[in-house]
């Protein structure tokens, strides 16, 4: 039985070995280049090179690809270049491992570019081989300088922070972008810009306030380079201080054409104001508005932060109005680093006000705001009535008549400053008795209405004026009693 088995298992084994060795053998050998047949010259693309008038170099890698005519390659084969330059374009050509193709019939190498000349030049490289110079390949590549068609270049803040946060043991960064656009406002890529950080305060430090990521950046699709830049935390600060970055197209010489952009970068301690508050209490005011005659009030928020927006408490906050109101010289913000104040007016005339609030910065600018509202004050009318009657009897509301006779009423408009309204129409109704329908106040402001009564009984009605133009109107209840003839005199 044993033997048996082992004559199955050694059966198996040699099948089983039999069909890999089969299958390796069954593997066709790599195709060896027939180099009797054609040869064929392959150069990779190479696109247009942009540069700038006597830049130092600018590179263009290229591969070149050596196959015969079934499209196998051949290795091992020696490879010539040759370049057309003139005194418009100096090129040399280097070789990533010497000038023979490798083991995939290709060769690597880069050409080093040098443009003399403003205008658009073409570039011819022509490869042959070395032992057969009839087989040969050309590849044309454009050099484009730029001088001339850079219409914008500016150095920016990426997200518009230009003040970094000092303090110890920490860091604060933020993003400059340097962009480059031609005449027409279309992106440049492939650009290198060189940054400069550039420190002049020395008699404060010595070590710059900021540090650069890099000393320079290639611009993307959009024409745009970007680097970070730091607070350097070696440095001494105390107050605000700054360092300032340039920005230059790697290979634009001086001279007319050279372009620069530069950009300032303050760094402040946490300790120094770097942010004034001043807005209303009351987010939904944007007036002031009060009835004329009455003192107006309006309340208002001041305080200052830190470059974090950190109240900073203790800070004096002087303080002026112009036009309108007034409000106090300076205020003292506390612990708390916030404070209302009060502006106020007398209410005798409206116009515009003005609220200035200045912080005081050690060795910095002034942080300073203002807020400007318009002043309305509601006009206050009051009115008077005099009743004149014939008779000496007359408090108001009882009064003799003589059948026939008139009672005269006498209403007096003045506004918050006693002043008479002249030329206001006064409109009258009486349930008692017969008036005349309306009057204009005269130069002291007095309208007059005269009520007949004819009957000779005692009755009480009500008497009533309204003046449209002020929305102003009166009433009262009169009772009229019949009585003898009056007694002469002359009306006053």
């Amino acid at each position: 039985m044993l033997t048996s088995r082992y004559v199955v298992f050694v059966l198996l084994f040699c099948i089983l070995a039999g069909t890999g060795c089969e299958k390796k053998l069954s593997e066709p050998p790599p195709p060896t280049p027939d180099r009797t047949r054609a040869f064929t010259i392959e150069i990779s693309p190479l696109p247009a090179i942009r540069t700038f008038h006597n830049i130092l170099s600018y590179t263009r890698p290229m591969t070149i690809t050596v196959t015969d005519n079934r499209g196998v390659a051949c290795p091992g084969e020696p490879v010539d270049i040759s370049l057309t330059s003139n005194d418009s374009v100096s090129v040399t050509v280097s070789y990533e491992r010497g000038d023979t193709t490798d083991a995939n019939g290709q060769l690597r190498a880069t050409l080093t570019v040098v443009c003399h000349t403003s205008a658009i030049y073409s570039l011819v490289v022509e490869v042959r081989l070395r032992n057969n110079p009839a087989i040969f390949a050309n590849a044309q590549v454009l050099v484009i300088p730029m001088d001339n068609q850079i219409g914008l270049f500016n150095l920016s803040f990426t997200n518009a922070k230009s003040t970094l946060v000092f303090r110890p043991g920490g860091h604060d960064s933020t993003q400059i972008v340097a962009q480059i656009q031609d005449s027409n406002g279309g992106a440049i890529s492939g650009v290198t810009i060189d940054f400069q950080l550039i420190h002049t305060d020395t008699s404060t430090s010595t070590i710059p306030y900021v540090a650069l990521s890099a000393i320079s950046a290639t611009t993307d699709i959009n024409g745009n380079a970007s680097i970070w830049v730091w607070n350097n935390p070696n440095a001494s600060i105390s107050h605000l201080v700054s360092d300032s970055i340039s920005a230059t197209i790697r290979g634009m010489l001086a001279g007319a054409l050279h372009r620069t952009a530069g950009i300032r970068v303050n760094v402040m301690p946490l300790d120094i104001p770097a942010y004034l508050i001043l807005h209303w209490l009351n987010p939904a005011d944007t007036v002031a508005s009060a009835e004329a005659g009455n003192v107006l009030e309006r309340q208002f928020i001041v305080g200052c932060e830190n470059a974090l927006h950190i109240p900073i408490p203790n800070v004096s906050i002087n303080l002026q109005s112009s036009g309108i109101g007034s409000i106090p010289y300076v205020t003292n913000l506390g612990a708390a680093g916030i404070d209302t104040i009060t502006w106020s007016s007398d209410g005798t005339s409206p116009g515009r006000a003005s609220i200035y609030a200045t912080i005081a910065v050690p060795e910095s600018p002034s942080l300073t705001d203002t807020i400007s509202f318009n002043v309305l004050f509601v006009p206050t009318y009051h009115l008077s009535l005099l009743i004149r009657t014939s008779h000496p009897y007359n408090n108001g509301f009882w009064s003799d008549v003589t059948p026939g006779d008139t009672l005269e009423f006498d209403y007096k408009v003045r506004d918050w400053l006693n002043n008479a309204i002249p030329n206001l129409g006064f409109l009258f109704t009486t349930t008692i008795g017969i008036v005349n329908p309306m009057s204009i106040t005269d130069a002291s402001g007095t309208a007059r209405a005269y009520l007949r009564y004819d009957a000779d009984t005692l009755a009480s009605g009500i008497f009533s004026t309204f003046c449209p133009q002020l929305n102003l109107a009166d009433s009262i209840r009169l009772t009229i009693r019949p009585a003898g003839p009056a007694p002469v005199r002359k009306r006053q």
